[in-house]
């Protein structure tokens, strides 16, 4: 768990109780003090509790340990964000609407559509005190969206993975505007003399809806999957021109299998993008080594098209050379691999 999720859990944790269960909170007049449901104290210890049994690191000088994990995510990561065709710092200057940017355009539009009725729809049971579950959720949801969007206080990059507390929230109100839609439609079926369609099978159709042009698009990019955008941005080959599509490092693996059949025995490999991840799959006699500058003393440079990460090195390949190989999804560049000598 990141310490990220502790700070989204407590805000969520007490405002969904004080909004779902204001018609239970009371004040005893007697007591001159408010009458709150136990669970507004047994929360944080029962979820400390779980961090603290599945994270091993904490077994251990557990003051201690917990007062380094502090201390780091108390640091600024000063990271280099491509972003809206512009470079920015996550520590300084982002925007503050990278979270909600990145969330929007890269969810592919079925689950937006469906959230966005899901959202109605939990707004209105908050209101109603219809389904207290619906209010956990868009606290969830929002609280989460909030913290993302304070570069300052809570650095973000890499699109969502430092927020991605928020998906299993976006997917719910997904999954309650789904349900919705199809008792809205299929109600208006049956009340119909003749239906147009069974309403299991309709179900079906709805299913298949959301899930296959999502599904069709994965297989095709697999095994790229984390380089998805969807078409409000006009899908990857858009997007490369105005965000980070491939930041992870995933294409490494098949530019590495392509140097291990064809690079000569002892070669040397000029890495400018995060170095310490070919290795894994390169062969034992390659030579990964990492500098800024670029010199022709080295068999092979090879990056990953992570442009906040160029160096001199990398932008000297890309204006001199032509690559030898290419790892492309929708004919956009994810990892360049020059041959020079």
């Amino acid at each position: 768990m990141r310490i990220t999720g502790v700070v989204t859990l407590l805000p969520v944790l007490y405002g969904w109780l004080l909004i779902s269960y204001r018609d239970k909170i009371r004040f005893d007049k007697s007591k001159k003090l408010p009458s709150i449901p136990i669970s507004l104290i047994l929360y944080p210890i029962i979820g400390f509790t779980i961090m603290f049994l599945l994270w091993p690191y904490l077994w251990e000088n557990t003051v201690n340990h917990i007062f380094e994990i502090l201390t780091f995510y108390s640091q600024q990561h000063h990271i280099p964000v491509f972003y809206m065709g512009q470079m920015y710092f996550a520590d300084t200057n982002l925007p503050w609407h990278y979270a909600l940017v990145m969330l929007i355009t890269t969810t592919p539009i079925p689950i937006l559509f469906f959230a966005s009725i899901g959202i109605v729809s939990a707004l209105n049971d908050t209101w109603a005190l219809k389904n207290r579950a619906s209010s956990l959720v868009l606290l969830w949801l929002s609280v989460s969206l909030v913290r993302s969007s304070m570069p300052n206080v809570f650095p973000v990059y890499d699109g969502v993975r430092l927020f991605m507390e928020v998906i299993p929230a976006l997917c719910i109100l997904a999954g309650i505007g789904a349900s919705k839609t199809y008792s809205l439609i299929s109600t208006r079926l049956i009340t119909r003399k003749r239906s147009v369609l069974p309403s299991s099978l309709f179900a079906v159709v709805l299913i298949g809806v959301i899930i296959l042009p999502t599904f069709a698009t994965m297989l095709r990019i697999h095994p790229y999957e984390a380089c998805f955008y969807n078409e409000l941005v006009g899908g990857i080959k858009s997007a490369s021109r105005n965000f980070e599509v491939e930041y992870w490092g995933e294409a490494y693996k098949e530019g590495a299998y392509w140097l291990n059949r064809n690079a000569r025995e002892n070669a040397t490999i000029l890495v400018t993008v995060a170095p310490h991840i070919p290795g894994y799959y390169l062969r034992s006699d390659l030579h990964v080594i990492y500098r800024d500058s670029f010199s022709e003393d080295v068999d092979y440079v090879m990056f990953i098209t992570r442009r906040g990460f160029y160096n001199q090195a990398t932008w000297h390949c890309l204006n001199n050379f032509e690559p030898i190989y290419r790892v492309q999804v929708d004919n956009v560049d994810l990892l360049l691999i020059y041959k020079i000598r």
